[in-house]
């Protein structure tokens, strides 16, 4: 039985938790899919791969401070919690986390092919 306090989630764990969350926010993909801002995600990742979470988490919450749209306030809500576990998972190096969190759109609209097929 896996702890609820284990920080080295899966990233399908990860998204699976993401999604839930996104789900419960209300917030749906724009006409090309997206649930968040694509340049945010490609600012987050360049920021995380090169200078680390810390900057990542002050630029988000920049952008937290100036928005005024509650539901881009609740995709970036998400963004920082999904960060924050990625930031404490031991797993990943810090160029897997920076693909995770600029992919997330990508990786939101995977779907898996069934494998009895």
């Amino acid at each position: 039985m896996k702890d609820k306090n284990d920080r080295n989630l899966s990233i399908e764990s990860l998204l699976e938790e993401i999604k839930g969350k996104v789900k419960k926010a209300g917030i749906r993909p724009d006409w090309r899919g997206n649930y968040f801002s694509g340049k945010l995600l490609a600012d987050l990742r360049e920021l995380i791969e090169l200078s680390g979470f810390e900057k990542a988490f002050i630029y988000l919450e920049g952008k937290m401070d100036r928005s005024k749209n509650r539901w881009e306030q609740a995709g970036m809500k998400i963004i920082e919690n999904a960060m924050q576990n990625l930031k404490g998972n031991h797993k990943f190096d810090m160029e897997t986390k920076g693909y995770i969190i600029g992919k997330l759109n990508q990786l939101l609209n995977y779907k898996k092919e069934d494998k009895n097929e």
